[in-house]
């Protein structure tokens, strides 16, 4: 059996790791709960709870001067933020 992060259920696109979401996914961003959110390249809407997977955070996929920049100016906060009234 394949494990994977995440299945498209629209087109079946599979991203198998962290990099494929950054790779293979587009519109990247978190709401106001801190799930992560992302498109597939069918526009289909994917998203990931935190805390569900040990890598979900940003610095992490990063080489360490793009870490040490990331850290030094907090992108994580100009990550575009979506709003629902969902509860998870």
């Amino acid at each position: 059996m394949t494990t994977y992060i995440k299945r498209c259920s629209l087109c079946s696109n599979i991203f198998e790791t962290a990099d494929d979401i950054l790779n293979k996914g587009n519109r990247i961003r978190i709401c106001s709960f801190g799930n992560l959110w992302f498109n597939c390249s069918c526009d289909s809407t994917l998203f990931i709870p935190k805390g569900k997977f040990e890598w979900f955070s940003a610095d992490k996929l990063m080489s360490g001067e793009a870490r040490e920049i990331y850290k030094k100016h907090d992108l994580l906060e100009k990550i575009p933020k979506i709003h629902h009234n969902l509860d998870f």
